[in-house]
């Protein structure tokens, strides 16, 4: 079967466990001995029907099959705490742990195929960017994007980012096999009113640049905001899965930001979803 085709049932493969589930949520769990994992299980039916979806609407599956190599990734971790946890049902745990393997498997050579076809290689990661219309002058949301609780807040379906000073931030993300990142930014660029860029410091764990722009929106309607990011992580088998899984949702991620700073600048609040595990802000553009 060619890497188009395996990638398509891959694709109805995620809906169709995702729905499980969503569904069989209680069943699933005890079955596997994860009772108390209830919420977790749904959440990552959600996640899996997402991914299928993605694949299955777009002509290059590529991301989306990255994708559900650190979905796998994340599925064997969680079974991994079960089975260290869990005394009754151990060989159910382990059974499953062997089933997400071998599925991880067919996904990793599904992905590899892909990216050989499309000649992405090991390339470094491209930079993503999203723009987003809010209605506020342009010299309003520079002030805004300033304040050192900002980043903080608008970054938070990204990762953990903490202001330093006023002109460093530590940023920490959690990747595939929950392996956590973190790095330092300084700001090598600054024109008030109009944009904002930064990058990783010397020696920093992650290569990393980012800017933001702002601009007069379409008809002097607010500001026209602009966002991008370019994450790399360290060399390595786990940071080749961040990497490609970045690829698949850093743009999906950048638009749930600038959400959040619209909803910071329009309202002075942003919305939550806590209580709500399998909710999701789809991040596009208005």
């Amino acid at each position: 079967m060619g890497s188009d085709k395996t990638a398509r049932a891959l694709g109805w493969f995620s809906i169709g466990l995702g729905l499980a589930e969503a569904v069989a949520t209680r069943r699933l769990g005890r079955t596997l001995g994860l009772e108390s994992y209830g919420g977790l299980i749904r959440a990552f039916g959600a996640r899996e029907i997402a991914t299928g979806v993605g694949i299955l609407a777009t002509n290059d599956p590529t991301p989306g099959i990255w994708a559900r190599v650190g979905g796998d990734a994340l599925d064997l971790a969680t079974l991994g705490v079960a089975l260290r946890r869990t005394t009754g049902k151990r060989g159910r745990v382990v059974a499953a742990l062997g089933t997400v393997a071998a599925i991880t498997a067919v996904d990793l050579a599904c992905a590899r195929q892909l990216s050989k076809k499309g000649g992405e290689g090991d390339a470094p990661a491209a930079a993503q960017e999203r723009s987003l219309s809010i209605g506020r002058s342009a010299d309003d949301l520079y002030r805004l994007w300033r304040e050192p609780g900002t980043l903080s807040t608008i970054m938070a379906s990204i990762g953990e980012v903490i202001a330093l000073d006023h002109e460093r931030s530590r940023w920490t993300i959690t990747g595939p096999l929950r392996r956590t990142m973190t790095w330092e930014t300084e700001i090598v660029e600054e024109r008030p009113g109009e944009m904002l860029r930064w990058r990783s410091v010397a020696g920093a764990q992650v290569g990393s640049e980012g800017l933001v722009r702002f601009r007069p929106a379409p008809g002097d309607w607010g500001t026209e905001v602009t966002l991008r990011l370019q994450i790399e992580p360290p060399r390595g088998p786990v940071g080749a899965i961040a990497l490609r899984v970045a690829r698949g949702g850093a743009r999906l991620l950048l638009g749930q930001a600038l959400h959040r700073f619209k909803s910071l600048a329009e309202t002075g609040e942003v919305p939550t979803i806590t209580g709500q595990p399998a909710a999701r802000n789809d991040g596009r553009d208005r």
